[in-house]
């Protein structure tokens, strides 16, 4: 589902909410300041069932939302933002453990074991690349990635309390659309792609930024890189 349509969803629920409440049928205000947390939750679950989505990112939102409602119950004690960093922390490792296999066998991406037989090498500050799939992790750390992949298929990027820079400007990709999925939690993710790219955005941002700096590309043949994933506490920006 798209989100004008579940904005547009919520919009007429809120409304006919207080309407409601205007005519003496229900305490709208008071219902809504202590189920407010549950729209997060339906929003995470419409968006699982869109394909477009980011299922990482959705589970996310589904999480944070469960947190805040059992906050709102009073069934969690103490600050509930102290539930959500090691919910996060979970989420994301077994984001890392489920999705390894899966990106080898789509991918055919296999671990760095040299620069030799990957391909890799470092000039300054920046690791130079030609992988065709790129799977980067950082904690407490940064990266920065130049990839001149003529195959280019998509990457994984996943910053934690860290940054990620990747500059595709001198990539080409496999066909006509591949995906990138960047989630920054407390940390930043900054893309640079050619000017006759495309860029879609589709990621969650959840108190953080999802950013597109890159401008109209009129060509209708141009390739399309599709960006999913979550921006929490933290940003993702694609620009030129």
């Amino acid at each position: 589902m798209r989100g004008r349509y579940l904005i547009g969803i919520l919009l007429i629920l809120v409304g006919a909410g207080f309407l409601m409440d205007q005519f003496g049928m229900v305490s709208f205000g008071e219902l809504l300041s202590t189920y407010w947390p549950s729209i997060l939750i339906l929003a995470g679950l419409l968006g699982l069932l869109d394909r477009h989505s980011s299922t990482f990112g959705n589970l996310i939102v589904i999480a944070l939302g469960v947190i805040f409602q059992l906050n709102r119950l009073d069934m969690l004690d103490g600050d509930v933002f102290r539930y959500i960093f090691p919910v996060i922390l979970i989420f994301v490792g077994l984001n890392l453990l489920i999705s390894k296999g899966e990106n080898k066998e789509r991918y055919e991406y296999h671990r760095e074991t040299g620069p030799d037989e990957e391909g890799t090498r470092k000039k300054g500050d920046w690791t130079i690349s030609s992988e065709d799939f790129m799977d980067r992790t950082v904690l407490m750390s940064g990266v920065d990635t130049i990839n001149s992949s003529q195959n280019f298929k998509g990457a994984r990027l996943i910053a934690i309390m860290g940054g990620i820079e990747l500059d595709l400007t001198g990539a080409n990709m496999a066909g006509d659309h591949c995906q990138i999925e960047a989630t920054a939690i407390a940390g930043g993710i900054d893309i640079i792609v050619p000017r006759h790219w495309k860029v879609e955005m589709r990621g969650t941002p959840i108190m953080g930024g999802y950013s597109n700096r890159t401008g109209v590309v009129d060509d209708p043949s141009a390739p399309v890189l599709v960006i999913k994933g979550a921006a929490i506490m933290g940003g993702v920006e694609i620009k030129w």
